[in-house]
């Protein structure tokens, strides 16, 4: 038994504007509840879920899509934790990166996603705990506290964020297709 081939569709003008107007709202509806939900909860922790929303689209859709999602979360992200603009270039490489490997290294689907996020995270909190370490901030067994909660956080609602993405890719069709 021979499974059909995957025959890549044409999405009209009008079906791109959808997806990515799908896409902005999944976007506005994950920075507010990351940044007005999540940190009134008593988690001791806060998850990090738009580099995450960068990783879904780079893996759903490809390096180019992934790469201008990932700038539009990171201009957001920079907005939110009145952070550096350098949240911009480095999301947007995420995507970019998430969806090369997604194309030629990882599977298309929720466990290629599950393993960009799970490393993602962790040089995420790397480069967070480093140069509080460096610099003196806090010991080290603090740091790791902190991150590793953080980091737990971030994979589990990263759960509930691919079935968000992954709604919005199957209802308004894949943009890149293998």
């Amino acid at each position: 038994f021979n499974p059909p081939e995957r025959r890549a569709v044409k999405l009209t003008r009008r079906d791109l504007m959808w997806k990515w107007l799908a896409y902005g709202l999944s976007l506005a509806l994950v920075t507010v509840i990351n940044y007005c939900v999540l940190n009134q909860l008593p988690l001791g922790a806060i998850p990090v879920l738009l580099p995450v929303t960068a990783v879904a689209v780079g893996v759903l859709e490809g390096p180019k899509s992934g790469a201008g999602y990932g700038m539009a979360a990171g201009i957001v992200m920079a907005a939110a934790t009145h952070g550096s603009m350098a949240w911009v270039f480095l999301l947007c490489v995420l995507g970019w990166i998430c969806g090369l490997l997604a194309l030629y290294v990882l599977r298309r689907d929720f466990v290629g996603y599950l393993l960009a996020c799970l490393v993602a995270g962790l040089l995420y909190e790397a480069g967070q705990v480093l140069p509080r370490l460096v610099s003196g901030a806090a010991g080290l067994p603090v740091l790791l506290r902190v991150a590793g909660l953080e980091y737990l956080w971030t994979a589990a609602f990263a759960i509930p964020v691919y079935g968000l993405y992954h709604l919005c890719c199957q209802k308004c069709g894949r943009i890149y297709h293998e």
